[in-house]
């Protein structure tokens, strides 16, 4: 029988990740449980200011573009169904199906 070698990376791959959502709710509520409310508060705390840190950068450079460019990536990747509404003050998002939820619908 003849070998065949497959090569893939993860960017092949359809961005993904039904079970991650789910899996930070639990890991916040083992916090919690085991170590109060006080720990989840810092570990959110903690976690915000990293993964957000790119985006205050950007905030601060370029204004409030900066996020409405970060949330048409976020939910692009995601496959959301949304609109915005941006002005030079005002930012407004309209979520009208975020690709989580219309997975757990359909199950």
């Amino acid at each position: 029988m003849a070998k065949e070698i497959i090569t893939r990376k993860a960017s092949d791959n359809e961005y993904l990740h039904k079970d991650f959502h789910i899996a930070l709710n639990y890991g916040i509520d083992y916090l919690h449980k085991k170590f109060g409310e006080g720990s989840v508060i810092e570990y959110l705390k903690q976690f915000a200011n990293s993964f957000y840190s790119p985006l205050k950068r950007s905030l601060r450079e370029k204004g409030l573009i900066a996020v409405k460019e970060h949330y048409e990536e976020i939910y692009k990747i995601e496959g959301a169904e949304f609109n915005m509404k941006f002005s030079q003050d005002e930012l407004i998002i309209n979520l009208l199906l975020f690709a989580p939820f219309r997975q757990a619908l359909h199950h």
